[in-house]
């Protein structure tokens, strides 16, 4: 039985660790390995010691490869001095301002491009940025809009703890209470939506999510998502998921409240990380 994909990764790991002689032949046959991740492996390897070989290879695979091996190759470019990366850079950044590249691998060419001092390379990528529309907040993140990674942006929904959704989502029946559920939300909105949902959550609130604040007779302030009103009083789920039940002839004063969705998400999140989530709530089911 052949070793598993994360074996020879491990292996190739562990012969540079060694400076292992095998490693360069151990390398070019990771190069054609039928698993990407040890495609992916030999290519980081080759591009450390030996840029001027890993050049061709990445030209190559930027062109021809997989997305993900488009991405890898664009950001070990990225990570590359000299001017024969930077070319290969500039070309792909001209195809992209004539709209000729897959929207996958956008953000990794900017991202390339922004560890790049290359005056051209940079004069091409501000001409990408600069040129969008400053009254759109979508606007700076059309990028993550393609070519995420599902499996990282459910990791990061549920473990990170900065933007751990979970705690105020449910996925699949378990989380919060106090937004949506969000297995199949990527059926119901386009990637735009759920991008905007996160970039500017003000703007559109789910229907049944909405935040309202009661003033009651007694000088309490409660606060929640009203999930049922009825004779008896008003249900609302608190910020803590606990139900409320405020009687109606307590209440002095009713009004709407502040979006429970944090406003401030997106301070949390780098580029390549939002596109794996928006990845993730897009093919959730």
């Amino acid at each position: 039985m052949s070793a598993s994909g994360e074996t020879r990764v491990e292996a190739l790991a562990a012969l540079e660790r060694l400076r292992d002689p095998q490693l360069a032949s151990a390398v070019k046959r990771a190069m054609a390995d039928r698993d990407s991740k040890v495609r992916v492996a030999g290519q980081k390897l080759l591009a450390q010691p030996q840029p001027e070989q890993a050049l061709p290879v990445l030209e190559v695979v930027v062109r021809d490869g997989t997305i993900p091996q488009r991405q890898n190759a664009i950001a070990l470019l990225g990570g590359m001095a000299g001017d024969a990366a930077n070319r290969v850079l500039a070309v792909w950044l001209d195809a992209m301002l004539d709209r000729k590249t897959p929207p996958e691998i956008e953000l990794d060419l900017l991202e390339a491009a922004g560890r790049k001092a290359s005056a051209e390379v940079v004069a091409k990528r501000d001409r990408l940025v600069q040129g969008r529309p400053a009254d759109d907040p979508l606007a700076p993140y059309r990028e993550t809009l393609a070519g995420g990674d599902a499996q990282r942006g459910e990791k990061l929904l549920k473990e990170e703890a900065e933007v751990s959704c979970v705690r105020c989502h449910k996925v699949r029946g378990q989380g919060g209470e106090v937004g949506p559920e969000l297995a199949g939300v990527g059926q119901r909105h386009d990637r735009r939506c759920l991008l905007e949902s996160i970039v500017a959550p003000n703007r559109q609130i789910a229907q049944g999510f909405e935040t309202l604040v009661l003033a009651t007779s007694d000088g309490q302030v409660v606060s929640g998502i009203l999930k049922r009103e009825d004779g008896k009083g008003l249900h609302l789920v608190l910020a803590d998921g606990k139900m409320a039940t405020v009687a109606k002839d307590q209440v002095e004063e009713r009004k709407r409240g502040e979006p429970a969705m944090p406003a401030d998400l997106i301070k949390q999140l780098s580029k390549v990380e939002l596109r794996d989530l928006i990845e993730f709530l897009a093919t959730v089911r």
